[in-house]
C-alpha cells in the first residue's frame, strides 16, 4: 500500500518534516522541534494549540467547529485535530508556543530567610563531601590491601572536620562502603597519584559510599543538585556542598507538557499508550539533564562534580520520574504504589551527574500530597512551632497543610488550571509577556498593567486574573457572582460570540496584536477555582473545630504565590481573610526543601518524620466539602462575616 508523505513546513522557524497523513500537525511539529502547548494532551477540548494553515489541504475532525468562526475564517485550526492531504506551510503564532521562555532561564527567588528553616535548626551535614587525602604507600611490613588503606584515611580524615566556617556533624561510626567501579580504578588511582588522592563520598542515612577517587589533589568543589519536579516547570539549584552556597538556580518547562497539562491527563497517557509510561519518563529525565548540562556548562565543572541529588515533586510526578506505574492513583481509592523511595544511582534513572552518585527521593504523603509539599513543611518549619500555621501551595491541584507540631492535617483540592491560564480565553503562564498585575481606574475605566519581564503583554497569568477579578468587582464591571452589567457604557465592555467580555488589552498595545480579554465565562471558571481553595481550608477547620482566626501564619508556596496579591486575593475570597502580616510568601519551597536536605542529613531525616506525621483527608467523600464549595461561589462569599475587611471596605 503506497503511503503518502506530505512536507510541513513551520514558520518563521522555516523548518520542514515529511509525514503520512494519519500525522497530526501537533506531532508534525514536535518532529519539527517545535513545541506547541497541549493542555489536553491532544483530546481537542483545550485550544491551546492553534496554529494557522497558510497553504495547503487538511483534514480536520469535528472539534475543530468549535473554534469561533473568525479564528477559522482567518486559517485558525487545532494543530491536534489537523491532518495534513498536501504539502502544508503552516504558522505557529507565539502564544502557542512552549519555547517563547528561553531554554534555561535564571529562576528569581523571593528570599524570605527570616521565615526559612536552616542551620539554627538542623546541623549542616551536606550529603556529599570531597576529601584530599595522603596516604602512606605500602611495604613488606605494611601490607594492607589498598581499599583498607584508603578507608583508614578517610575516616582520619573525617574526624574533627570542618567545612568553611560550618562544622560539620559527622559520625565516625558511619559505615564506609565503596561503589563497584571506584574500586575497580582504586590500584591505578592510587599509583598514579603516587598515594595522594582525592576522594568523594555520599551518605546514605546511616553510611558513607565513595563514589570517585581521583589522583592527585582536586582543588574542585564538590556538588549537588536540589531538583523541583513541578508538573509545568522543573527548577535545578547547583549547590556547593562545601560552602553552602547556591551556585546556579535554573528552570525551564517540564517537557512532559507535550502529553498534557496535568497529571491526570499524564497519568491516562502512561495507561493507554504503549510506552507512554516510558515516554513520560524520558520526557522528564530530558528536562533535568538539559539544565544541569546547562549548569555545568556555565561553572565549567564535570558532571562528576557533581556527586548528589535531591529531587522533590508531587505524588504523581514522582512515579513518572522514577518509572512507576500511576494508573492507580487516579482511580478509586485513589493508591499510588509508594510514598517513601529508596536512593538510588543516576545511572538508574539516566541523571547527568556522577553515575555513581546518589539521586535522593522526597517522601510523600497520598495520591494528591506529595514531596514537593512535605518540602514545603520542612522549609516553613511549621511541623516545629507551637502557633498554629496553614501551608498553602496552589496550582492545578491545591494542596494545603494545616497544623502544628503536635498535628497535622493534609488535605488537596482539584483546582483546575484556571490560575495557570489553562481554559481561560487569554490565559497564559508565568512567562516574559504574561500581565501579572492591573489596576482599573473607577472613572475611565481604563486598565494600567505589568508584565513579566516588561515586554508587550500576550495573555494573563494567574497573578493577574486575581488581579482583574478583584479589580472589576470593585468598580462595578461584575458583581457577586461574577456576572457582567451590561447595562454600563463603556467601550471595554462587549458582547462577541454571544458572550460579555471585557477588553484589557487593546491589539494594538498586544504583542499578539489581537484583543487580550476576559469573558464572562473566565471569571465563573475563576471563581469556581478560588471557591476550591477556599473551601478546602474550611472544611479542614470544621473538622477539627478551629476558627480562621487561631491561625497565626499563613505560608503561599509555589510559582504562582510569588507575584500574587495577597490583598487582592483576600478581596476575592480566594486567601482567608487575616492581617496581611500573617502572610508569607516563600517563593519554591519544594526546591528549597531539597536544598535544605542536600545540605543536612538530619533536614532530609525530619522530612521523613514530617512525612509520616501528616493525617490526610481525603475531601471527595467529605460531606462537608460540597457545601462548603457551594457556599464560596461568590466574590467574595455568601457569608460576608468571614470576609470583614472586604465588607468594610465596601
Amino acid at each position: 500500500m503506497l503511503v503518502h508523505k506530505w512536507r510541513i513546513r513551520f514558520l518563521p522557524e522555516g523548518v520542514s518534516v515529511f509525514v503520512d497523513e494519519d500525522t497530526s500537525l501537533l506531532s508534525a511539529a514536535k518532529d519539527a522541534g517545535i513545541e506547541i502547548a497541549s493542555v489536553c494532551g491532544g483530546e481537542g477540548v483545550c485550544g491551546k494549540c492553534l496554529v494557522r494553515i497558510l497553504s495547503g489541504d487538511s483534514h480536520m475532525t469535528s472539534k475543530v467547529n468549535a473554534l469561533s468562526e473568525e479564528l477559522r475564517s482567518e486559517g485558525y485550526t487545532l494543530s491536534c485535530q489537523t491532518f495534513p492531504r498536501s504539502d502544508m506551510v503552516v504558522e505557529v503564532p507565539v502564544e502557542s508556543r512552549l519555547s517563547f521562555a528561553e531554554e534555561a532561564i535564571k529562576h528569581i527567588e523571593l528570599e524570605v530567610p527570616e521565615h526559612e528553616v536552616g542551620f539554627d535548626v538542623y546541623a549542616y551535614s551536606p550529603m556529599a563531601t570531597k576529601l584530599r587525602l595522603k596516604l602512606r604507600p605500602p611495604s613488606l611490613s605494611d601490607n594492607a590491601s589498598d581499599l583498607t588503606r584508603l578507608l583508614n584515611a578517610i575516616r582520619q580524615s573525617l574526624n574533627n572536620m570542618q567545612f568553611g566556617s560550618k562544622m560539620a556533624v559527622l559520625s565516625l561510626q558511619r559505615p564506609i562502603t565503596i561503589s563497584m567501579s571506584a574500586l575497580r580504578q582504586l590500584p591505578s588511582t592510587l599509583r598514579e597519584g603516587n598515594w595522594e588522592v582525592t576522594a568523594t563520598l555520599v551518605r546514605r542515612f546511616d553510611q558513607w559510599e565513595v563514589v570517585r577517587v581521583c589522583a592527585g589533589v582536586d582543588e574542585k568543589h564538590v556538588y549537588g543538585a536540589a531538583i523541583d519536579v513541578g508538573t509545568t516547570t522543573v527548577t535545578v539549584y547547583i549547590v556547593d556542598l562545601e560552602s553552602g552556597e547556591t551556585v546556579q538556580r535554573l528552570a525551564k518547562y517540564n517537557e512532559q507538557f507535550i502529553f498534557g497539562e496535568d497529571v491526570i491527563s499524564r497519568i491516562a497517557y502512561a495507561s493507554r499508550n504503549e510506552d507512554g509510561l516510558g515516554q513520560l519518563k524520558e520526557a522528564v529525565i530530558r528536562t533535568i539533564n538539559s539544565l544541569l548540562r546547562h549548569a555545568t556548562s556555565s561553572l565549567r565543572i564535570s558532571s562528576d562534580d557533581i556527586a548528589c541529588a535531591v529531587v522533590a515533586g508531587n505524588t504523581v510526578m514522582t512515579h513518572l520520574l522514577l518509572g512507576i506505574e500511576p494508573t492507580h492513583i487516579r482511580i478509586e481509592p485513589y493508591i499510588p504504589a509508594a510514598t517513601f523511595f529508596p536512593p538510588l544511582k543516576a545511572n538508574e534513572i539516566g541523571l547527568e551527574i556522577h553515575q555513581d552518585g546518589y539521586v535522593f527521593i522526597f517522601p510523600c504523603v497520598a495520591s494528591y500530597v506529595g514531596g514537593d509539599i512535605v518540602a514545603g513543611v520542612l522549609v516553613s518549619g511549621l511541623g516545629l512551632k507551637d502557633e498554629l500555621g496553614l501551608l498553602i501551595d496552589m496550582g492545578t491541584n491545591g494542596e494545603m497543610v494545616l497544623g502544628n507540631k503536635d498535628f497535622m492535617v493534609t488535605c488537596a483540592c482539584s483546582i483546575g488550571p484556571a490560575f495557570e491560564g489553562s481554559g481561560i480565553t487569554c490565559g497564559m503562564r508565568s512567562v516574559r509577556g504574561a500581565i501579572s498585575s492591573l489596576q482599573v481606574d473607577p472613572k475611565t475605566m481604563d486598565v494600567n498593567f505589568e508584565t513579566i519581564g516588561g515586554a508587550k503583554p500576550i495573555g494573563i497569568c494567574g497573578s493577574g486574573l486575581v488581579d482583574v477579578i478583584a479589580q472589576l468587582r470593585r468598580v462595578g464591571i461584575i458583581d457577586m457572582s461574577g456576572n457582567m452589567n451590561d447595562q454600563l457604557e463603556c467601550k471595554r465592555l462587549r458582547r462577541f460570540n454571544e458572550e460579555l467580555e471585557f477588553v484589557l488589552v487593546w491589539g494594538d498595545e498586544a504583542g499578539s496584536k489581537r484583543d487580550i480579554t476576559i469573558t464572562q465565562a473566565d471569571i465563573k471558571n475563576l471563581i469556581r477555582s478560588k471557591a476550591a481553595v477556599y473551601a478546602a481550608l474550611r472544611c479542614m477547620l470544621n473538622l477539627l473545630g478551629l476558627n480562621v482566626t487561631q491561625i497565626k501564619r499563613v505560608y503561599v508556596a509555589g510559582a504562582f504565590g510569588s507575584h500574587l496579591n495577597v490583598r487582592r486575593a483576600i478581596e476575592i475570597g480566594l486567601l482567608p481573610d487575616l492581617p496581611q502580616d500573617v502572610f508569607v510568601v516563600l517563593g519554591n519551597t519544594s526546591v528549597k526543601g531539597a536544598r535544605l536536605a542536600l545540605l543536612s542529613q538530619a533536614a532530609f531525616d525530619e522530612a521523613h518524620s514530617l512525612a509520616s506525621r501528616m493525617t490526610y483527608v481525603e475531601l471527595s467523600v467529605e460531606p462537608s466539602y460540597m457545601s462548603e464549595f457551594i457556599s464560596a461561589n461568590f466574590i467574595p462569599h455568601t457569608d460576608l462575616s468571614q470576609f470583614p475587611s472586604v465588607t468594610n471596605a465596601d
